[in-house]
């Protein structure tokens, strides 16, 4: 009984440890998403006080500039970087409380294109950025790393946790004392019972003699059974198998039409590993979902379709391509392999003219990497106000995708819809059946 006691009991024990480290983890997690939020609301602050002096300014090196930084760093305790930058200029201005921050201290961070990268922890460290349009200039991106877990809040949640264990531990200690104790005294009475029921009944300890006077019978011996085979019945021979002709044709197109447009997909070849049979399926099905969504929320939505000519889907660079698509331009549940060279990007929240910007944007940082194939082709279009199926959306951009060319002016190629034609025509067509 009490091994059995105390194997649950080590059991409890291990569960309650692993609950208190999940406990403290979700304490740590929001005390997290608290500061997060309390940081994004001072960075709008900070990003007003910005406009207002580069406007009043129109630098971020003047004396004064800098004198209202180093106000909002002294404001701020919590703000640890604080970056200005652009896709096409470079770092325009940088601040920092520790050196350590910039990983390498002796690059020159106006020399860096596009997004500046810095050495923080991300579990006690956040960072958030803004774009600014300022009249007269291309935008700029204001950027900062904000603390959201504090010295002082880390300790007092492993303060408390600590605390919590100790006391555990003190009254596991105590159980085991009681259960040692009253164990010895269990088996020291029982000791003396065994002594006192033996002293009742000493004949109980005299050797007892068995004594057989009749031999074991033997075993039976064993009867032999005779088996006569008069008859077999025959066997007929299986039958011979019957052939089966095959016809197999090597020339089908496939189906589902769409990426048959462009390239090697007109001849049915999709060479991408990583794109299922069903590709376009699983595509539309999610792109109508997220229509629904997007109507339901009245927000618009953007489906974007990027081709690059040269790109095979069997290789790093084309995965490289989908992870930079969905650190950077959108969410990994929202990228899908459009064969046999590109990718079918879903942006929610996003309309045509603010979708084509970030793309720019997207690009920019790529430069390098495309550098090694064709300039990349890409057709965009928007649900703007309409309530339409994933497949509708799909023909659009791919019509948009049709329509690209090599020119720098016609690599990317938006197709916008007139949301009052679209209603007439679909009221026509309603009538018509």
């Amino acid at each position: 009984m009490g091994k059995r006691l105390s194997f649950f009991y080590a059991i409890l024990s291990i569960a309650f440890i692993i609950g208190l480290c999940i406990y403290t983890g979700f304490r740590l997690q929001d005390i997290r998403r608290e500061n997060t939020r309390r940081v994004s609301s001072g960075f709008e602050q900070l990003r007003y006080v910005i406009e207002t002096s580069y406007l009043k300014e129109s630098s971020f090196s003047t004396e004064a500039f800098s004198k209202s930084m180093g106000q909002a760093f002294a404001l701020d305790p919590d703000l640890d970087i604080l970056v200005i930058y652009s896709y096409d200029t470079g770092v325009q201005y940088l601040r920092t409380r520790d050196s350590g921050f910039l990983g390498n201290p002796a690059a020159d961070f106006s020399t860096i294109k596009g997004t500046p990268r810095f050495s923080y922890s991300p579990f006690f460290r956040t960072q958030v950025s803004k774009a600014v349009n300022v009249p007269g200039r291309s935008s700029f991106i204001i950027g900062g790393v904000y603390k959201i877990i504090r010295d002082g809040e880390l300790f007092r949640e492993l303060r408390t946790t600590l605390i919590v264990l100790c006391v555990f531990a003190g009254v596991t200690s105590i159980l085991l004392f009681l259960f040692v104790v009253f164990g010895r005294k269990e088996e020291a009475s029982f000791e003396e019972e065994e002594k006192e029921a033996a002293a009742a009944s000493p004949a109980s300890s005299q050797p007892v003699s068995i004594t057989l006077t009749q031999p074991p019978s033997p075993p039976p011996q064993p009867q032999r059974v005779a088996i006569t085979l008069n008859q077999t019945p025959p066997v007929s021979p299986p039958p011979p198998p019957q052939p089966v002709a095959f016809n197999l044709t090597m020339n089908q197109q496939p189906q589902n039409g769409g990426a048959g447009q462009f390239g090697a997909a007109a001849e049915g070849a999709y060479p991408s590993v990583s794109a299922p049979e069903d590709w376009r399926d699983t595509l539309e099905k999610r792109l109508s979902l997220e229509v629904e969504k997007s109507a339901y929320n009245e927000e618009d939505l953007c489906l974007l379709l990027v081709r690059v000519p040269g790109l095979s889907g069997n290789t790093e660079d084309y995965r490289r391509l989908g992870r930079e698509i969905e650190t950077r331009l959108s969410f990994v549940d929202l990228t899908f392999p459009y064969p046999p060279d590109g990718y079918a990007v879903i942006l929610p929240n996003a309309g045509l003219e603010q979708s084509i910007g970030n793309l720019k944007n997207f690009l920019k940082t790529l430069s390098r990497f495309f550098q090694a194939y064709s300039p990349p082709l890409c057709g965009l279009t928007a649900r703007n106000t309409r309530l339409v199926e994933g497949t509708r959306l799909l023909v659009e951009a791919e019509e948009a995708l049709r329509r690209t060319g090599p020119g720098e002016d016609s690599r990317i190629v938006g197709f916008r819809p007139d949301p009052g034609k679209y209603r007439e025509y679909i009221s026509g067509q309603t009538a018509g059946k």
